[in-house]
């Protein structure tokens, strides 16, 4: 009786042991190895660069963190309502203890919301290295956004005022990309032919200023459209139709010129990604004794995989049979988790050009 008393003892001491080890893991605002692991409740200042005390935010962000790394879908929220404020997929990284956060950089879609309803104000998207995706947002326009429940386009109209423009250009591209790089292609060989614009075009912020310049030449040049077809349609309707044919045909036979081809960065052959970190590393790691040893491809923008470790992060010694093999940390000083800074576009771990070609900064076009 004494023994039977003993067992259910241990297997009650062993129970609490795991629920406690359960609890203590799904804790919150944990750091691994001096690098933000888990799920985390930060407290931020009016321009999310701050983390602050409660009294003292603006907004607060629910995000999961892989080894310092934002994972999944990150969601902001209004300290004083507790409505939602923004969503996005962060890249920037890594975010580390006592140490100055990175800036926000996200890619795909971005949302932000209407603190009273929490219907979407407004919306963009960014491609795999932050940069704004101009061509997605115009050629797209509303369709996407509208199978969100969220969006509701009266309500959205009436807090964009001034966004009659940007509508005629949705309507205009809609569902026509090929049309967009005609007329993206020759305002972005024109913007760089400009010498005042120089200056704008050699900076870190080039994309920013080339998605500028697309956009008030599309919407100068629909204006200017719109007076000439007025003549025209008070003259002849045909003719109206006969050019907004030929148009479009120009288009789909549209070639880029030899001028704009040359302008094509030839160290990226004109794609804008790093060429060393944007492509697929085969990481190599033990998962446990059940599922084993695992190969995946992974690519991590401004990050390459150490090739001592093989993405680990860990080096493996001795595999007894049915156990996990014994191993120790990546002796590599640069490794930081299995993953090594980029040496073309994430040298000093800035990451203000994460994944971009260092030569055309992500543009595709020589500099």
């Amino acid at each position: 009786m004494r023994k039977k008393l003993t067992s259910q003892k241990l297997v009650i001491l062993f129970l609490l042991f795991i629920t406690i080890a359960s609890i203590l893991s799904c804790k919150e605002n944990q750091y691994r190895d001096g690098k933000k692991h888990g799920k985390w409740t930060e407290y931020l200042d009016s321009a999310f660069t701050k983390e602050v005390s409660l009294d003292s935010s603006v907004y607060y962000r629910e995000v999961e963190y892989d080894n310092g790394y934002p994972k999944g879908l990150v969601k902001d929220y209004f300290t004083k309502s507790h409505t939602p404020q923004g969503e996005e997929y962060l890249i920037s990284g890594p975010y580390l203890q006592n140490m100055e956060r990175p800036l926000d950089k996200a890619r795909g879609t971005e949302i932000w919301f209407d603190q009273n309803n929490g219907k979407i104000l407004s919306w963009s998207y960014k491609d795999e290295y932050g940069n704004e995706d101009l061509k997605k947002y115009l050629t797209i326009g509303f369709d996407e956004i509208s199978k969100d429940t969220r969006f509701d386009k009266d309500f959205f109209l009436s807090k964009q005022t001034d966004f009659k423009s940007t509508i005629q250009l949705f309507d205009k591209f809609k569902n026509n990309p090929n049309l967009y790089d005609v007329e993206a292609n020759k305002i972005i060989a024109d913007l760089y032919a400009t010498p005042k614009l120089k200056n704008l075009l050699e900076s870190p912020k080039v994309n920013m200023w080339l998605n500028f310049g697309i956009l008030l030449r599309l919407q100068n040049a629909l204006k200017k459209d719109q007076g000439e077809s007025d003549v025209v349609d008070n003259n002849n309707n045909t003719s109206s139709n006969n050019n907004s044919s030929q148009s479009q045909n120009s288009s789909n036979d549209y070639q880029p010129s030899q001028s704009q081809q040359q302008r094509s960065c030839s160290y990226c052959n004109g794609t804008g990604k790093c060429k060393s970190c944007m492509k697929s590393f085969r990481v190599h790691y033990w998962k446990d004794k059940y599922a084993g040893w695992k190969d995946e491809n992974e690519t991590r923008p401004g990050k390459i995989m150490c090739d001592d470790c093989h993405g680990a992060g860990v080096i493996y010694g001795r595999h007894p049979y049915g156990q996990d093999p014994e191993f120790k940390k990546c002796y590599v000083s640069s490794c930081n988790g299995g993953w090594k800074n980029c040496p073309d576009c994430n040298y000093n771990g800035d990451g203000q050009n994460l994944g971009q070609c260092k030569e055309c900064k992500g543009t595709g076009f020589s500099r």
